[in-house]
């Protein structure tokens, strides 16, 4: 008797004392598992209701942590320390991620997994201790979000660790790395970033990896391959962990509700505004604030000269109306256009203009107001779309990088730093025979490099003489010249 209880003891696996990545697998209806990532805290692990098929998904109603009442929701957890058994035993549907997704969707954004919203706690066996009560769970899960849990920022530099494809055995944890695109959505629910994600990493952690190397938790990833009006989405779309566990445990606070952004929002925007034209949207950067000037794509004014063109800033001040400079003409391969503003309402901050042309393999970030859709005119403009990549090709007259550019992001920046080395025109589209392969390829694009247009803009921006101007159809020239003679696929935005 003696020895068998030391067998089990020495047996016995301690739980993880920091928060750690495993695979989650459940048996399907046609004998197949089905599995997604997870996290584990202790004896509990905190996963994706994608993980369970429809028919088995628990209601999980009023927006708080439940029980499931249903024994038989048995699971495999597969582990860094190994397999283990385990049982859902706890659910719950955020309201304010479910109002975000049907928001979303009512804008246009199809999510193959529909049900964004639904949580699930299981329950880790442990043959030596009792199961967990209700409050129990509650505690435990009140710890993690005191202790290991922070707000997501926009910019944020961001760890992913999932499970891809349900590959325990090869892709355990595997790691990649991105940034913060945008924290959107009611109650700052929804956190967009470009790490990569492949299905099975939904239920996958996001963390913010501290300067001693300590990993602080941020999200829970709940979609990984999506649409946006049709476009194809190269983001990972994550749920913020402070808000639903803080929505499960009913403390939500009104802090949680509030935009936490990295700086004040014009040093967050970097002279980038939303520029509206018509019932549609792009973007604009600043050449230089104190004048109004503005730079953006041609293509986005073409379709009717007629309408206004108005530019809003993240200031809070409302839109502002802009006359026409320069317009590139549509046989152009260069894509670029000019604006002026009244200066007073414009941001105070402009990048500087790069006459270096970036070298292939350079980092740099595209920030425009591609993707989601702008608030009414009367209402506060949030910060824009932040990506990072790399310079992908280099040409005089036009640069490729692998930042992801989606629609609205026409005539925002490409920045090294606080550098404005590109403007961003478009990504690749390609048609194939395939329905099921995406057209649109966001994370390779193309934008006019800054340093090919900039001695005639910076001279205009010194004199104020427009004739300057005129030597931007130069550089259309050649430019068409070279296009022609190296032609791209793109699809302006």
């Amino acid at each position: 008797m003696l020895m068998t209880r030391v067998r089990r003891t020495a047996s016995r696996l301690p739980p993880p004392h920091k928060p750690q990545g495993v695979l989650v697998e459940v048996d399907g209806d046609n004998g197949r598992p089905l599995s997604c990532s997870g996290l584990r805290w202790g004896r509990l692990v905190l996963t994706h209701g994608s993980l369970l098929p429809p028919g088995k998904a628990p209601a999980a109603p009023g927006g708080r942590l439940a029980p499931t009442g249903s024994p038989d929701l048995r699971s495999r957890i597969v582990g860094e320390d190994g397999r283990l058994g385990g049982r859902v035993v706890a659910a719950w549907r955020c309201p304010l991620l479910d109002a975000t997704a049907a928001e979303l969707a009512s804008k246009g954004w199809n999510f193959p997994n529909a049900d964004l919203a639904l949580f699930l706690v299981i329950q880790v066996d442990d043959p030596f201790q009792p199961d967990l009560t209700l409050d129990e769970v509650r505690a435990e899960l009140q710890t993690l979000l005191s202790e290991w849990v922070t707000a997501p920022v926009t910019g944020q530099a961001v760890l992913l660790e999932a499970t891809p494809f349900g590959a325990g055995h090869f892709f355990l944890n595997t790691w990649t790395k991105g940034i913060i695109n945008k924290v959107t959505g009611q109650g700052q629910s929804i956190i967009l970033c470009d790490s990569h994600a492949a299905p099975g990493s939904e239920g996958g952690a996001l963390y913010s990896v501290g300067t001693e190397g300590r990993k602080v938790l941020l999200g829970l990833v709940v979609q990984t391959i999506f649409k946006v009006r049709g476009e194809a989405v190269s983001l990972c779309m994550a749920a913020s962990l402070q808000t639903v566990l803080s929505t499960a445990l009913g403390i939500l606070t009104e802090n949680i509700t509030k935009p936490l952004p990295s700086d004040s929002p014009e040093v967050a925007s970097r002279g980038v505004a939303l520029l509206r034209h018509g019932g549609a949207w792009a973007s604009a950067v600043a050449l230089d604030s104190a004048k109004g000037i503005y730079l953006t794509c041609a293509h986005v004014l073409q379709a009717d000269s007629k309408n206004s063109v108005l530019l809003q800033w993240t200031n809070g001040s409302g839109p502002v109306a802009a006359s026409i400079l320069y317009l590139s003409p549509s046989s152009s391969a260069f894509d670029v256009a000019l604006l002026k503003t009244a200066a007073a309402p414009g941001p105070k901050v402009a990048p500087k203009i790069s006459r270096r042309l970036p070298t292939k393999g350079e980092i740099v970030e595209v920030i425009g107001y591609g993707l989601l859709s702008p608030p009414g005119p009367e209402k506060t403009l949030h910060g824009p779309l932040v990506s990072r990549g790399c310079i992908s090709q280099v040409w005089p007259h036009m640069l490729q990088t692998s930042c992801a550019v989606h629609c609205g992001n026409s005539g925002g920046a490409v920045l090294q730093g606080q550098e404005l080395v590109g403007l961003v025109v478009g990504h690749t589209e390609v048609t194939y025979t395939d329905p099921e392969l995406p057209k649109n390829w966001p994370r390779i694009n193309f934008a006019v490099p800054l340093a090919a247009i900039a001695n005639p803009i910076e001279r205009f921006l010194k004199t104020g003489d427009e004739k300057y101007l005129d030597a931007l159809g130069n550089f259309d020239k050649e430019a068409t010249r070279l296009w022609q003679l190296n032609p791209i696929p793109k699809s302006k935005l």
